[in-house]
């Protein structure tokens, strides 16, 4: 049986958000208020129109589970999607040309599917120039090593899993430094 929660913590944490941004003189402290009162709003939409399903897996109507929600305090989903990222210029620059797609983003994408586009992803799985900020820029590069290493269905498998999501999630790691690595000892 589904829990429900009752509206009243996340009101009060907008209310919170609201009175800080609106009683302080510092503009950094009034843009992380406004952005936790935009989170707070987005949980109360979420409540008010049945969703998200508190308690469950899959608290999001039609998102799948490996979908890296954004989460306020408390552990309350506020139904956007972590790697619903604006594409970037240089992302959109490194797209072969011809490249369809609805959006920017899923042009990018589809880019990255190109046998150029899974050459460069095996290359930076390689030599590690690449950064992972959320589990989703993970996915892309996992089709270039399974292609690479004879996984040609598991590779199709994982395409179609993220295909209803192309045209909205940055599915690829951005190019740099890989983070601190861990020793083996």
């Amino acid at each position: 049986m589904a829990q429900e929660a009752a509206p009243g913590y996340a009101y009060g944490q907008l209310e919170r958000a609201l009175r800080t941004a609106s009683s302080t003189e510092d503009a950094t402290v009034r843009r992380r208020a406004l952005a936790k009162a935009d989170r707070w709003h987005a949980v109360l939409a979420g409540m008010t129109g049945g969703s998200p399903a508190i308690g469950s897996r899959t608290p999001v109507a039609d998102t799948p589970a490996w979908v890296t929600l954004e989460v306020a305090h408390g552990g309350f989903a506020t139904g956007r999607y972590l790697a619903e990222v604006p594409v970037r210029p240089e992302e959109l620059a490194a797209v072969p040309g011809g490249t369809r797609g609805t959006t920017d983003r899923e042009r990018v994408n589809l880019g990255y599917l190109t046998d150029a586009g899974l050459a460069a992803r095996r290359t930076a799985l390689a030599t590690e120039a690449y950064r992972v900020e959320v589990p989703e820029d993970a996915a892309l590069p996992v089709v270039a090593w399974l292609l690479g290493h004879g996984h040609a269905e598991a590779a199709l498998d994982l395409v179609a899993e993220l295909r209803p999501l192309l045209h909205r999630l940055r599915l690829a790691p951005l190019p740099g430094a890989a983070g601190g690595r861990r020793s083996s000892s």
